[in-house]
């Protein structure tokens, strides 16, 4: 299986570096990065090009715009999707190619977020706590930017269903309407 990288950038030069040199640290490299530079003022776009990844301009403001632009675009088998003021595990492609290695049936996943500068225990007890209100609240996971993955195939099943103009809080939705194609949420998995 191969790996898109999306990540949506709206005047992030102050953090797009260190977030492509995550990415770029990887264990295992992705196939493709793709940095949706979302109508930004600064250099966003230029510390992209930097890296030699591929930039794509989206007019449209908005992350669900940049989100979906990315996603449209990507080649590969599946498209992970980071902010571009997150800072990936040197790991976060070998884990995610595992996973989908060993849990064939799911359509995408939400992995692990660590706060910076909060102890490691308390961490999990924030994360766990975070899935499971989603969980209570809305009856699913959450799928959300700052480390979500979704296998190109089932994104394009789902990207019909999407609107353009929705609130930001729509990342859930791409859930919902996997859920309504028969993707259970025991499909959708976290590592």
């Amino acid at each position: 299986m191969q790996v898109s990288v999306v990540i949506p950038a709206y005047n992030e030069e102050a953090n797009l570096g260190k977030c492509l040199e995550g990415v770029m640290a990887q264990t295992i490299k992705p196939d493709e990065v793709i940095v949706v530079n979302n109508n930004s003022t600064d250099k966003t776009a230029k510390i992209a090009r930097s890296f030699g990844v591929n930039v794509i301009n989206e007019k449209n403001k908005g992350t669900i715009y940049a989100r979906n632009t990315g996603f449209d675009l990507s080649k590969y088998d599946i498209i992970a999707r980071t902010d571009a003021d997150s800072i990936p595990e040197k790991t976060w492609i070998a884990e995610i190619l595992k996973y989908f290695k060993t849990h064939k049936k799911s359509a995408a996943m939400l992995g692990s977020l660590v706060y910076e500068g909060v102890p490691h225990n308390l961490n999990a007890i924030i994360y766990k706590q975070f899935i499971i209100t989603h969980q209570l609240a809305l009856g699913h996971i959450p799928l959300i930017g700052p480390n979500m993955v979704i296998k190109n195939d089932y994104w394009k099943k789902v990207r019909p269903f999407l609107c353009e103009f929705v609130h930001s809080k729509s990342p859930n939705k791409i859930f919902v309407y996997l859920k309504r194609l028969k993707y259970t949420l025991q499909s959708l998995k976290s590592f």
